[in-house]
């Protein structure tokens, strides 16, 4: 991965000024920003799937880990014990 510079795909390297074409469209068109006001990664398929995989990556490495049926069994039943059973008032 490039350097992040606004207005510069930080994949392919391509600018506002000099933009690569976008295979799948029709000859002449060109591509556009993806990332929004940041303007980081333009709409290349490949640049926009390597883009896709990254925010993936981050999404799941974000995820808090996984936790056993036994670790939730004593979560549920610590907290059964400490609670104080309310009983009617006369």
């Amino acid at each position: 991965m490039s350097e992040i510079t606004p207005g510069k795909c930080r994949y392919c390297g391509c600018t506002e000024d000099n933009p690569c074409s976008v295979p799948p469209y029709n000859e002449g068109d060109v591509c556009g920003w993806l990332s929004g006001t940041r303007r980081t990664v333009c709409n290349a398929p490949g640049c926009a799937r390597r883009w896709g995989e990254e925010c993936k990556a981050a999404k799941l490495a974000a995820r808090p880990p996984r936790r056993s049926s036994a670790d939730i069994n004593k979560l549920i039943c610590g907290r059964g014990r400490s609670r104080k059973k309310k009983g009617r008032t006369a």
